[in-house]
């Protein structure tokens, strides 16, 4: 899968597990697994100048699928905001 298809699936899912949460449902797991995976995917393409805050977005990625394994609906929100955070500052540094 090329880079510009991943970050769509990427963005796709985010969506999906951002709105889940904002109507106070847990976050499909599903979603979350294929999250990580695009995301990891799309981490290993990564230009070597983003690749630091490519490590730190994954870190939150991870964090995200155990909260979800676990029912951690509190973290979880937290978890999501943070992501959301990190993509932008990402956005708006590496374009």
């Amino acid at each position: 899968m090329q880079f510009k298809e991943l970050k769509q699936e990427v963005e796709r899912l985010f969506g999906r597990i951002q709105h889940q949460a904002s109507e106070g449902d847990l976050p499909d797991l599903e979603d979350v697994k294929q999250f990580a995976r695009y995301c990891s995917l799309m981490q290993t393409q990564a230009d070597e100048e983003w690749a630091e805050e490519a490590d730190d977005f994954m870190q939150l990625v991870h964090q995200l699928l155990q909260d979800v394994k676990n029912d951690n609906a509190e973290e979880i929100i937290q978890l999501i905001a943070s992501l959301e955070d990190t993509k932008n500052f990402c956005h708006r540094t590496f374009r």
